[in-house]
């Protein structure tokens, strides 16, 4: 019995030696396996894209960021927004807009939505989700320059693709001064939910 027992360990531990050797993956880190890098199964890289001023006021703007991360298993939405040479001494309002979701929409992305609506602006008609992240203000200084960063719970969303726009409203204020893509609802950003 004891040597059918070696045997069979022997046998598992190079079943395990190929696996590692055919697939690269490390039994005792899965996390790290490149059978998890498709982004859906494991947090990917993060990914930075170009601010622009719109949709409503266009305010100056040397450059802008927002740096984001897909949730992938952790569930958890990490964005970094930032502005060089906007308008100074600003509080605003970050957030992003879900574009075309069918009704009823999503109720909550991590905070809950402010509204859901059929919008027209920059000549494209949507309908979106908005989302305003109201507990983390931002605030330029002297010079126009600002940066906050949240991180957003996931993880009780419906798997899927969500197409969004992130955005700066100054607070108190609905329209929108600073946005991501090209114009109103064109250049998403596709946050996938695993």
């Amino acid at each position: 019995m004891a040597r059918f027992a070696n045997r069979w360990l022997a046998s598992v531990l190079l079943m395990l030696t190929l696996l590692t050797a055919l697939t690269g993956c490390n039994p005792k880190n899965m996390g790290n396996s490149p059978l998890e890098s498709n982004g859906l199964n494991s947090t990917s890289a993060p990914k930075t894209v170009s601010v622009i001023p719109g949709w409503d006021i266009f305010p100056q703007l040397t450059t802008g960021s927002v740096k984001y991360q897909q949730p992938g298993n952790s569930g958890l939405f990490k964005i970094t927004y930032s502005l060089t040479g906007a308008e100074p001494n600003q509080t605003y309002v970050v957030g992003f807009d879900i574009f075309n979701l069918p009704e009823p929409g999503v109720a909550a992305f991590g905070v809950a939505r402010y509204t859901r609506g059929n919008y027209t602006r920059e000549g494209v008609n949507a309908t979106v989700d908005v989302f305003g992240i109201t507990a983390s203000p931002f605030t330029t200084d002297g010079a126009g320059n600002g940066t906050v960063s949240v991180t957003l719970d996931v993880q009780t969303l419906p798997a899927g693709a969500y197409p969004l726009q992130f955005w700066w409203s100054r607070l108190g204020e609905y329209p929108i001064f600073y946005q991501t893509g090209q114009k109103y609802g064109i250049g998403f950003e596709t946050i996938t939910i695993p």
